[in-house]
């Protein structure tokens, strides 16, 4: 969930504009393509292919991913939603159409509106109580959640991943988080969502060259959830 890029500092902008022309295109070519193996399958499974699938993206950034997703994956429609105004200059262009700006918490989508949520690098941003607030909102309005964040491994892991977040994300106004999930705190926010995961990939490939050296696989990973069968969600 960024601030708009046009209102960060000097320094801030020249950060956030490294990132977009060296590590971003690439980043977010593999996220795509991860995804759209889960969104395929999701579809494929439980959903089938008569029908347009709709797919709510929660924190879009600059909503590249979701275009990607709509090039490569017939039949979706890709509903984009985060936190800042879109530019003033471009808000009544056809590209902006499909973006939607929120709080941060509500979701401005009815119950059940769409078949899949997607959340790319988001949860760790959100603090505790933010996580649940906004998994119990995607549950609400989807019927399946695809979630794609990082684990921590210990200290190391969870510094590299600092670095990788002030580089990624700092430029726009993004926080900094201190820790990361670890596979037995996703279980916890999973169990207290009251979600099911369908099926976890433990390690991603998300960088190339050097960079896929100092973050390796093993720090991404993508979960498939449900609403959990005679569960309810601690938040509602």
């Amino acid at each position: 969930m960024v601030r708009p890029f046009a209102q960060q500092g000097l320094f801030r902008r020249l950060v956030a504009d490294n990132n977009r022309g060296i590590v971003a295109p690439a980043r977010k070519s593999n996220i795509a393509k991860a995804l759209r193996c889960e969104i395929e399958n999701i579809r494929d499974r439980f959903i089938g292919t008569d029908r347009i699938v709709k797919i709510l993206d929660v924190g879009c950034g600059d909503m590249g991913i979701a275009e990607i997703l709509i090039q490569q994956i017939q039949g979706i429609e890709i509903t984009c939603v985060d936190t800042y105004a879109p530019p003033v200059d471009e808000a009544s262009s056809l590209r902006w159409f499909k973006y939607h700006q929120f709080d941060g918490k509500r979701l401005p989508f009815g119950d059940a509106e769409f078949d899949i949520s997607m959340c790319v690098d988001v949860l760790h941003h959100a603090g505790s109580e933010g996580v649940g607030t906004l998994l119990h909102e995607m549950l609400r309005t989807s019927r399946f959640l695809v979630v794609k964040d990082h684990f921590e491994t210990g200290l190391i892991s969870r510094k590299l991943l600092q670095f990788a977040d002030f580089y990624g994300n700092w430029g726009y106004g993004v926080n900094i988080p201190k820790q990361y999930f670890r596979e037995d705190t996703w279980k916890q926010v999973i169990m207290n969502a009251g979600l099911d995961e369908l099926r976890r990939i433990n390690s991603v490939q998300i960088h190339g060259k050097i960079f896929s050296v100092i973050f390796p696989p093993r720090l991404h990973y993508i979960s498939v959830m449900t609403k959990r069968k005679n569960g309810e969600s601690s938040n509602t």
